[in-house]
């Protein structure tokens, strides 16, 4: 009998599972369809996102290379005051810029120096350069580094910029260094394998819409001026109002402008947004619709491949999923009470832990921590750091605190730790070990802390400050925040807040 029955449940398992896989054919089928017909959508869509996407990308590294070189400038200034010449003209003939390294010999093209009179310390080129284009008019505002707006040089062909720093010689005369650097490390910025040659990337003067083209499939105009106005001759009429509507919203400022236009019968995506380091101007960035949609085809069919291979792949491990849904079942519970980071429970587990002690009336005292200007560490050494003082922060506390305790991460660097002991002294003095071993955190890649690490707590006891959980958390904050009032780099208790 037992043999026979199972035989007859084994066909029915199977009829079980080939019905599941044949809904999953028929949702798959579907399911590719829809993907199919919503891809094509999609890709339309996409193509002003992606063009944005590179915009705001190109911004930030033009940004970057724009305060790095303000950075440069007034190191080298600094430098030269600090040599103390007695004239502009002594400064100016020991000038040599392989003595800076701040100096990057691929972006820099020329130095000098200008005396307080304003007279330029230049080769000849150099000196008609600042006659021609005027850069006296703006030292003045080099406070403490001045910029020119970019112009096409005579010395290298190329757009540069020129920035001014002060310096000191003499009896405190004030002078002005110059640096002019290249601008065609903007070609490498912007480009890109996923348009090819198929992206132009242009510089606007919002004032006069004059245009530097810094990117384009055309090497020969790589470095040239253009005007708005120009650009707009070669466009559909159609696309006349469209094109007006741009050059508005950047006459008035607006931060991030999308447009759409057809030139000579083909369709491009243009995106503009300010350069923050460059007041008035704007990066534009130009891609045609086709190179986006050819771009996001072949994705489309790699997508689609994907999911055939990926199907398969499913059909497979069906037939285990069941065996292993216990044993994941039970790793995602334990996953949904523990930091991922720190190996230590997480909020949940502390809500739960704590409840329980409450609701059965067992005293315990409850510590809040933070680290003190944590955000600086993750801000100045990234997050890879940040993470590791975490780590470290976390295997301190929890062997200090000891096996009366448990720690737990709300969050960020927000900790809280509820132990048992009920003598005030043995709690204060595991704090106080604890903050001694804080000081002395080293980082393992020897990345240099600006400031030495500490925390803040601040203790609350149930049942003695507080009956409930909430009320009990609001008293250790009160004392925590009464610690970083005072300076952080410690701890206090809410009783003792409380009798003050």
């Amino acid at each position: 009998m037992v043999k026979q029955s199972e035989k007859i449940k084994n066909p029915n398992k199977s009829n079980v599972l080939f019905g599941i896989l044949s809904i999953c054919l028929i949702v798959f089928i579907i399911a590719i369809s829809l993907l199919i017909a919503s891809f094509n959508k999609l890709m339309l869509e996409h193509d002003e996102k992606m063009t944005g996407e590179l915009c705001t990308i190109m911004a930030e590294k033009i940004n970057l290379a724009i305060e790095s070189m303000n950075d440069t400038t007034e190191a080298v200034a600094i430098v030269l005051s600090a040599e103390n010449f007695d004239t502009a003209e002594q400064a100016y003939d020991t000038l040599n810029f392989e003595s800076f390294e701040y100096l990057n010999n691929d972006q820099f093209l020329s130095m000098g120096l200008l005396d307080a009179n304003k007279k330029v310390y230049a080769t000849e080129p150099e000196i008609r350069e600042f006659e021609k284009w005027n850069l006296t008019e703006i030292v003045d505002m080099a406070e403490p580094v001045s910029m020119s707006v970019p112009y096409r040089s005579k010395l290298s062909g190329q757009p540069v910029i020129t920035q001014f720093a002060k310096f000191y010689y003499g009896d405190n005369e004030q002078g002005w260094l110059y640096v002019t650097y290249k601008f065609n490390n903007l070609q490498k910025i912007a480009n890109t394998q996923s348009v090819g040659n198929h992206i132009e990337v242009d510089l606007v003067d919002s004032k006069s819409f004059n245009v530097i083209i810094c990117v384009s499939n055309d090497e020969k105009a790589v470095g040239s001026w253009s005007n708005a106005y120009l650009i707009k001759q070669n466009l559909d009429a159609s696309m006349e109002e469209n094109y007006n509507s741009w050059l508005k919203a950047m006459r008035n400022g607006v931060e991030n402008i999308s447009s759409a236009n057809t030139e000579n019968g083909i369709r491009y995506i243009q995106y503009s947004t300010k350069i923050a380091s460059m007041p008035g101007w704007y990066l534009e960035v130009r891609v045609s619709s086709e190179a986006l949609s050819a771009t996001l085809g072949e994705l489309r069919n790699l997508v689609i491949n994907f999911i055939v291979v990926l199907l398969m792949v499913v059909l497979v491990l069906m037939f285990v999923m069941y065996k292993i849904n216990k044993r994941e079942n039970a790793l995602l519970e334990e996953i949904s009470e523990h930091d991922s980071l720190t190996g230590l429970h997480n909020r949940r587990a502390f809500e739960l832990y704590a409840k329980e002690r409450i609701d059965k009336g067992k005293y315990f005292v409850l510590i809040l921590l933070d680290i003190d200007h944590f955000k600086d560490v993750n801000d100045n050494l990234g997050h890879d750091m940040g993470d590791e003082l975490l780590e470290k922060f976390s295997s301190i506390m929890s062997n200090n605190l000891g096996k009366d305790a448990i720690l737990f991460r709300l969050g960020g660097d927000e900790f809280v730790a509820l132990t048992e002991l009920n003598i005030q002294e043995e709690i204060d003095e595991k704090l106080k070990q604890s903050l001694e071993e804080i000081h002395r955190i080293k980082l393992s890649t020897g990345a240099e802390l600006k400031r030495t690490m500490s925390f803040s707590a601040g203790a609350s006891r149930f049942p003695f400050d507080a009956a409930e959980l909430d009320t009990l958390l609001k008293c250790a904050d009160r004392a925590l925040y009464h610690v970083k009032q005072n300076g952080r780099d410690g701890y206090y208790w809410y009783e003792d807040l409380e009798n003050k």
